[in-house]
Formats: structure tokens, C-alpha cells, sequence
């Protein structure tokens, strides 16, 4: 059979919500082949989005006389039959689909146009760390040989992520969408916290280490398993289906893998005493300390400006080196 009429069938089955975890990672590879796959596939979520209105309208055969009567292929989904896609065909643009839907549908596409289907992935091909910032404010340290893979956009009751390899992940609070980090091996589901995860692929270990919160640990396909507390470590093995957990001093092993300095639940004041004994200096911090407490993370490599930086960015307080050790 074709390679696109198979594509064509198993993207229909993920825009109705049928497929399996094997075909989800077929479907996300060839997405990240190529710009014009992911602009096709952006193509067939508007047709889908088309269906889905006019599919219990009266009208719904002239809806589909007119797209074809236009030069774009719609096929059979406004039938909603599977579809194959011929390369004879001409390819019809994302700019003519969404002039299609607003005519006929003004106030739903948007929506339709603006559903996050599309995958940003984020890979780290170097020996070094480095750091991306998602939407959400979540910050994700990568470590080398490492790929993350998410949506163009989160959706407002889950934010899913899909890693391979190992990285350090600082999630931003949101109680409304659980943040969920899948692998071929484990799941982790949490509301904001601060964990290390690794899963290589081809690997037949994933670990999960937990700084502070909590997280729930499931089976791929969403079974609980274990909730971990601060200090602890899961590594599971695929080879004999065992999970341990054991106990560690997270903020070290951090530090030693991500070349990450991390202070956890940390008031203005412990911050700041913190980069004074680490840097030999004295700082003058013009407004009051208060009581807030905040995750505070850099990397040992920064400079002092540049952790004085990220204090600001943080707290909203502008520090200033008035002593410095000789």
C-alpha cells in the first residue's frame, strides 16, 4: 500500500482520537522529517475541523460539491470515510483552507486553525547543557544527545511533553493542567515541581530523581504506579519489569549532571546570603526581604552579573555589589 495513503489513515485516526502509542511515534517521526509534512498535516486538522462542523448540517454534500468545485481535495472525509491522498492531486494551501472555513464558518475557525497539533522539538546535538524556556515559563535544562518534543502550543487542561534522553525540568505551577513528561518506558504527571529525568532511547533504564514537590510516576499507557517524595530516586528496568526507589541527595547529583546550583522554597534573604558566601561579596538589596519563598536556580558557570541577573529577573529587586573580596 502507499506510504501516503498509510499516513493519510493514520492521521484520520489521530484526529479521532483512535490511535495507539506505536502509531503516535510513527505519526510524530514523520512530522519532524520535514516542514512540508507538518504543513500538510496542518492542511488535513483544518479539512478535519470542516467536517466536524457541517457533518449533521443538511447541507453537507453541496459543502463538499463546493470544496471540490474550487480545485481542493476534500475526497470522502466530509462523509467521514477515510481519505487517500494522490500525488496527482493539487495540494491545496493553508491560506485557501482557511479562506474556505471563514466563509462558511466564520466563528469556528479559528479554533479550528489555532488547535496545537503542530510539534516544536527541541534537541540538544552538543556535549554542553543547555536550557529552553517553554511557553508555560516552565524552564527544561537538556543534556547532551537529548530531543524534547511538545506541542505548538499546550492545551488548557494537560501540558504533554515527549523526551529522549535525560534533562532537568523546573515546571511552572498551573493546578488546572497538570504537566505530563512521557517516554517509551515511564510517565511522570505533576502540577509544578523540580525533577531529572532520564530515558535514553535504546536504553533499557528510565530514572526519575525528585528535588522538592512531588511527582506521580505512571506506566506509559497512564498507570499509577508511585508518588514519589523529595530526595528520591526511581529507576526502573524494563528488562525484568522492576522499579526501586532509593534515596539521594538530589541537589547534588543536579549540580553534578547539569552543572546546576539549586535552592528550593528559599526566601530574598537566603538567596542573597547564598551568593555572598559563593562569591565573596556584599550586596545591597534596596527594598525589604519579605517572607516569599522561590525556586532559585543558575548555573555554576555564570557569572556573578549574571546571577544578579536572574535574582531580578526572579524577585523584582535590583542588587548591588558593594564589597568585593580581594
Amino acid at each position: 500500500m502507499d506510504d501516503t495513503i498509510i499516513m493519510d489513515s493514520v492521521i484520520q485516526k489521530y484526529f479521532a482520537g483512535e490511535t495507539s502509542e506505536q502509531e503516535e511515534k510513527y505519526l510524530l517521526a514523520w512530522l519532524e522529517e520535514s516542514e512540508e509534512h507538518r504543513k500538510y498535516f496542518f492542511e488535513l486538522k483544518s479539512l478535519w475541523g470542516a467536517r466536524r462542523v457541517f457533518e449533521e448540517s443538511t447541507d453537507l454534500a453541496h459543502f463538499a460539491s463546493f470544496m471540490r468545485s474550487t480545485g481542493h481535495r476534500i475526497g470522502k472525509i466530509a462523509a467521514g470515510e477515510r481519505y487517500a491522498r494522490r500525488r496527482k492531486l493539487v495540494r491545496w494551501t493553508l491560506g485557501a483552507a482557511a479562506a474556505v472555513l471563514l466563509a462558511v464558518c466564520a466563528g469556528t475557525a479559528w479554533h479550528f486553525l489555532s488547535t496545537p497539533d503542530i510539534y516544536r522539538v527541541y534537541e540538544n546535538t552538543g556535549d554542553a547543557v543547555t536550557t529552553v524556556t517553554l511557553d508555560d515559563g516552565t524552564h527544561v535544562w537538556l543534556n547532551a544527545r537529548t530531543k524534547l518534543t511538545l506541542p505548538e502550543a499546550f492545551g488548557p487542561t494537560q501540558r504533554n511533553v515527549q523526551l529522549a534522553g535525560a534533562a532537568f525540568f523546573e515546571v511552572a505551577r498551573d493546578e488546572a493542567a497538570p504537566f505530563v513528561v512521557s517516554t517509551d518506558k515511564l510517565r511522570v504527571r505533576v502540577l509544578g515541581t523540580s525533577f531529572c529525568m532520564q530515558a535514553y532511547e535504546g536504553s533499557q533504564q528510565a530514572e526519575v530523581v525528585l528535588e522538592h514537590g512531588s511527582v506521580r510516576l505512571q506506566t506509559p499507557a497512564g498507570v499509577n504506579l508511585v508518588t514519589l517524595q523529595p530526595d528520591q530516586r526511581a529507576l526502573y528496568d524494563a528488562a525484568d519489569d522492576n522499579l526501586a526507589i532509593t534515596q539521594v541527595n538530589a541537589s547534588h547529583l543536579v549540580l553534578t549532571q547539569y552543572d546546576l546550583v539549586t535552592m528550593s522554597d528559599a526566601t530574598l534573604h537566603e538567596i542573597i546570603s547564598h551568593i555572598e558566601t559563593t562569591f565573596g561579596v556584599r550586596l545591597s538589596v534596596p527594598g525589604r526581604y519579605g517572607d516569599k519563598r522561590y525556586t532559585f536556580n543558575y548555573q555554576r558557570s555564570n557569572s556573578l552579573e549574571e546571577v544578579l541577573n536572574i535574582v531580578e529577573y526572579l524577585t523584582g529587586e535590583h542588587c548591588e555589589v558593594i564589597y568585593r573580596k580581594k
